[in-house]
């Protein structure tokens, strides 16, 4: 519906042949959300997930398409653009997926003064997101610079490490005391602290059971929620 406010995301494909290195793919991407905007209104977001890294497309060339897209999209009015990061699949890397990557590109954005937004792949299925294995690398990172990002995908917290301060042995022992959060939930609630709300992405949270308890750990470090975009 018109009045509802959606996400519009664009995925890379499992080739190298896509909106970043194609001009042919890129002018019919361009095309299909034209005609989205155009049957549904403006979305909250354009999300265009991090190309993988060659020897002759990188950080630049990145700024470079980015810019071409920008002007392509212009005759649609104010719309917010975001690069996603992107974890490790393959043996190729994307352009955006570490913490060096991340602040690489938030200050390229600062320094140009880019209307280019930055959104946090924190997604793990099979235990290859680096940015998951170097959470606290993450959370020093965006700590003093958290309106650096304006959202993050997610699907689950508690797997990743402890929720709590204390182990389950030692809450047994001590039944009338709360447990205190881990520096994980006290980290992650840290970099949600900014002047701007962040966007939560579920991404492969499959069953309501599943998105409850995620959005319900959130809720027990401190985050608040108000209404957003719909699923669509």
């Amino acid at each position: 519906k018109q009045k509802d406010q959606y996400i519009i995301s664009i995925l890379n494909g499992k080739t190298t042949d896509n909106i970043w290195t194609n001009n042919s793919v890129k002018a019919q991407v361009v095309n299909n959300i034209k005609k989205t905007v155009e049957n549904y209104g403006k979305p909250k977001l354009i999300e265009f997930r991090s190309p993988l890294k060659s020897p002759v497309f990188g950080m630049k060339e990145l700024i470079d398409k980015y810019l071409e897209i920008e002007k392509d999209l212009k005759t649609l009015g104010k719309i917010s653009i975001a690069i996603k990061t992107n974890s490790i699949r393959t043996s190729k890397e994307p352009v955006v997926h570490d913490m060096d990557d991340i602040m690489e590109l938030h200050h390229v954005v600062e320094k140009m003064k880019l209307k280019l937004k930055i959104i946090i792949d924190l997604v793990d299925k099979n235990n290859r997101n680096v940015l998951k294995k170097g959470m606290e690398d993450l959370i020093n990172s965006l700590a003093s610079k958290p309106n650096s990002f304006i959202g993050f995908h997610i699907n689950k917290i508690d797997e990743w490490g402890k929720i709590y301060g204390f182990t389950e042995r030692g809450y047994k022992i001590d039944r009338n005391s709360c447990p205190s959060f881990s520096d994980f939930m006290l980290g992650l609630s840290t970099i949600l602290q900014g002047t701007t709300p962040k966007l939560l992405i579920p991404e492969k949270v499959k069953s309501d059971v599943d998105l409850e308890k995620l959005v319900d750990t959130l809720y027990k470090c401190g985050c608040e929620f108000e209404s957003g975009v719909n699923n669509g």
